[in-house]
């Protein structure tokens, strides 16, 4: 670490313990936070597929998990299989359909993983595995 870098982790530590010694209201300590929560307009959520695929979506920050499982249900081979999406890495099963994906902690960016509960289906449309990019 050099200097600079050094002071302004100090700086930083220091702000926090005078923040945590201050007395505060619930509503102050929350419009704290809410003043240092970022907002976001869109969000970029990957899918990690089995193969080492990776599905990518651009969402609004009001869509909500539901449409996140009709995109991905939208580019299954098998648009009827069941499937489940979980959290990368706390592996969390998204199961709230109406819940927000800003309040899901999906934006700005995500990695969320793709498990089929249906054995050896193909997953992508061949459409979908013929424009695939290697990044």
């Amino acid at each position: 670490m050099t200097v600079e870098e050094v002071r302004a982790e100090q700086l930083r530590v220091s702000k926090q313990l005078e923040e945590s010694r201050t007395l505060k209201t619930r509503e102050a300590r929350e419009a704290d936070q809410n003043r240092k929560k970022r907002k976001y307009r869109f969000g970029l959520i990957r899918i990690r597929l089995p193969g080492a695929l990776l599905l990518q979506g651009t969402f609004g920050a009001q869509e909500t998990v539901g449409a996140l499982y009709e995109f991905v249900q939208s580019c299954l081979h098998d648009e009827e299989s069941l499937f489940e999406l979980r959290l990368h890495p706390s592996r969390q099963v998204l199961d709230n359909p109406e819940q927000s994906l800003e309040s899901a902690g999906l934006l700005p960016s995500s990695i969320v993983n793709f498990s089929s509960l249906v054995e050896g289906a193909a997953v992508l449309k061949p459409v979908l595995l013929s424009s695939q990019q290697t990044l």
